[in-house]
């Protein structure tokens, strides 16, 4: 299960760099990051470069906090709550994905209403009360003994 699971985070990584390709290449030069706010520009460049180091040094995060609490979740609490526990790198991937999806969106005023799509920036939040409401499951319910 553990392995599924970062399988899936393998994926959710694919799918971000296929998301961060389409969006960079119908980004305007300059990009609105804000959908309130007309004034703040940043270049296409500089949003393509700040979302690859956020995304990388979020996935550095979220992968050394999994290597540090595996062994004793495996130990303590069993193989599910481990895999929900190893989850929370997809959810924070395909938060980030969608997040940067609707900068895209936003950005493309022409060929996409970014009112259509105002749904991915809950998508995120979503999945990760998901998340917390499993890790709450998973603590309180006792180890299998399988």
């Amino acid at each position: 299960m553990i392995r599924v699971v970062g399988l899936i985070r393998v994926l959710s990584i694919v799918l971000f760099l296929i998301v961060l390709g389409l969006v960079y290449a119908y980004l305007p030069v300059m990009v609105r990051v804000l959908p309130q706010d007309a004034t703040l520009l940043f270049h296409r460049e500089y949003v393509f470069y700040s979302a690859v180091g956020f995304f990388f040094l979020i996935n550095l995060f979220v992968f050394i906090l999994i290597k540090m609490v595996n062994a004793l979740l495996l130990s303590r609490k069993g193989e599910e709550m481990t895999a929900w526990f190893n989850s929370i790198g997809f959810v924070i991937n395909v938060y980030v994905t969608t997040l940067f999806g609707f900068i895209g969106v936003l950005n493309n005023p022409l060929h996409i209403s970014a009112s259509s799509y105002g749904y991915l920036n809950y998508i995120g939040p979503i999945l990760l009360i998901i998340w917390l409401v499993g890790i709450i499951y998973f603590s309180v319910k006792k180890k299998s003994t399988t």
